[in-house]
């Protein structure tokens, strides 16, 4: 389970023109396949939705061996044996549903068809999202007939990009594409990207809206009441009396109420009510439900473990840093992206050297105490890649546009964009990489990534040298 390590890769940032060629991942990296992709039908009651698609998984939740990853994950946060012993052994009497009614029942069913313990799914679904290092962005792209004279812009729209990181590889073995449709033989109303077993969403785009979620590594302590706040949030996540972040992206994906149990939590009230408005309140960017001023409201002000999450609009990118009853939100019609740093981080990177040292041992074990080291690093390498490619539209393009801001790249940079050749972005540790695109309300493109063989140590070099 160790991370194999951003450290092993010598990698180092030169002057050098990044290709425009299309990226052709399969002969780039042997280590790269295609994600499998499977239909969920929202008619279906909970329990049977994900009957199907078992028996295609199984052999791949086998080699996962989701009973060690739990195992491994206690073993690494509580090291004492006798500690650890009392947590596994409590784990199917605490870990007994998620907070979400229709959720818990999907959990249920996949439990069932998989014979896998229901604690262990629960575990799966509220933990995840605390352990994930990720790179996310939007970016301006010009469409294929974005014509243009040398005054008016070419047509474009944005574009979502994102890779998911972390240390935890046999979990690669449940990469899925998931296309939900609500009815049989229906058009698909959300597609998700993540993994099989777990029902929130970390990648996911419908037409108007496209979001993925990040780890953040802080969380504002800066007074015993909002510590105490922030665990006592997390503890209710766990024991399925919250829901989780993730939970939250699925209900603004699907456009549905939080489905609470019968004793819903104080904090959750009103989030629902919002939902239930939303839902009646068609909007351009998002015709069926949730738009974007919505969710901000909504998330400005809601019980929330620490994450970022970045929205994609077809004419905006929006970076939320979220936090226990409080967002600070960035925003771009051009170009944005999020890794696991703040933004008040980069002008500080001792301060993230130094969080990402003390990083959790479960952080550590999983190689997030690398990938958040090396946040700031991958944003360097992104910017440097954006700028070159930007420049080289504005003269093939004839300055057309008169603020370098605005010009649009085109799809094939955005794939030079995740596959610096320095490989920051899409690395050893990255499970999978997708594009997707609000406008249209599909994944554009989709790999996901084997586990590379552990390579000899070797010196990472400052980007800047």
């Amino acid at each position: 389970m160790e991370s194999a390590g951003l450290r092993h890769r010598n990698r180092q940032l030169d002057g050098s023109e990044q290709t425009s060629e299309p990226v052709n991942t399969e002969e780039e990296d042997g280590l790269s396949r295609d994600i499998p992709s499977f239909t969920v039908d929202l008619s279906l009651k909970p329990q049977e939705r994900y009957a199907h698609i078992v028996p295609e998984l199984l052999p791949h939740i086998r080699r996962a061996k989701l009973t060690d990853l739990f195992d491994d994950l206690i073993n690494g946060v509580l090291p004492n044996l006798l500690v650890g012993s009392l947590v596994k052994k409590s784990a199917p009497f605490l870990l007994r549903r998620v907070y979400d009614e229709e959720e818990n029942a999907e959990l249920q069913g996949i439990a069932k068809a998989t014979e896998l313990p229901m604690y262990l799914l629960v575990a799966f679904n509220v933990l995840l999202d605390l352990l994930l290092g990720c790179t996310s962005g939007g970016v301006l792209v010009a469409e294929p007939d974005g014509r243009a004279s040398k005054r008016t812009k070419r047509k474009a729209h944005i574009v979502h990009f994102r890779t998911l990181d972390w240390g935890m590889d046999p979990l690669r073995e449940l990469v899925v594409e998931l296309n939900y449709v609500r009815a049989p033989g229906g058009p698909v109303v959300a597609t998700t990207v993540g993994y099989f077993g777990y029902v929130g969403v970390l990648t996911g785009v419908r037409k108007g809206l496209s979001m993925s979620l990040n780890f953040r590594p802080r969380h504002d302590d800066s007074t015993l009441w909002k510590r105490i706040d922030f665990r006592r949030h997390q503890m209710m996540v766990i024991l399925g009396m919250r829901p989780s972040v993730s939970s939250v992206m699925r209900r603004y994906l699907l456009n549905q109420p939080q489905g609470c149990p019968p004793q819903k939590s104080k904090g959750q009230r009103h989030a629902k009510d919002g939902a239930e408005k939303a839902a009646d309140s068609p909007t351009k960017d998002s015709p069926s439900g949730f738009d974007i001023k919505t969710i901000l409201s909504e998330l400005s002000g809601s019980p929330s473990t620490s994450a970022y999450l970045i929205f994609c609009t077809p004419h905006l990118v929006l970076s939320c840093e979220k936090d226990n009853h409080v967002a600070f939100v960035r925003t771009s019609a051009n170009f944005l992206t999020t890794y696991n740093h703040d933004a008040a981080d980069e002008n500080d990177p001792e301060a993230l050297e130094h969080l990402a040292r003390t990083q959790p041992k479960v952080r550590a074990k999983t190689g997030m105490d690398e990938i958040v080291g090396f946040s700031t690093e991958r944003k360097r390498a992104i910017d440097k890649i954006y700028k070159r490619v930007v420049k080289r539209q504005r003269r093939h393009h004839h300055h057309n546009e008169p603020d370098p801001g605005t010009t649009p790249v085109s799809l094939d940079d955005v794939f030079d964009l995740l596959h610096d050749k320095h490989r920051w972005i899409i690395n050893d540790e990255t499970h999978y990489a997708v594009v997707m695109d609000p406008k249209k309300g599909r994944v554009l493109w989709k790999r996901a990534f084997e586990a590379a063989p552990t390579p000899p140590e070797s010196e990472v070099e400052d980007p800047d040298a």
